[in-house]
């Protein structure tokens, strides 16, 4: 497994046992239980692999600013329709951290 052979074994064992417990069928020592050691050991087989060689990585031209602006355009676009329609405090949070709702 590559360095993020673990996820699916620990989100696997994590989420049957939240699921056995809220059903109260789960007991110590059935085989779940060996999921979070065999995790564990995914995660120390990882430690093992060979470091991929680094990429340079390009920080220039316009592509660079198309993601923030259109998030911005976004957050204005949900003040304006708040000032016209009643949302979600939420969304009113999300589109302006220091507004007062």
């Amino acid at each position: 497994m590559g360095s993020a052979g673990h996820r699916p074994v620990l989100g696997g064992a994590d989420i049957a046992f939240f699921v056995l417990s809220a059903t109260d069928v789960y007991f110590e020592g059935s085989l779940l239980d060996l999921l979070w050691p065999a995790a564990m050991l995914t995660i120390g087989h990882a430690a093992w692999q060979a470091i991929p060689p680094r990429r340079d990585i390009r920080l220039d031209g316009a592509g660079l600013f198309v993601v923030p602006c259109l998030v911005a355009m976004l957050a204005l676009a949900v003040l304006a329709v708040s000032s016209f329609r009643t949302l979600s405090p939420v969304a009113s949070v999300l589109a302006a951290p220091r507004s007062r709702w």
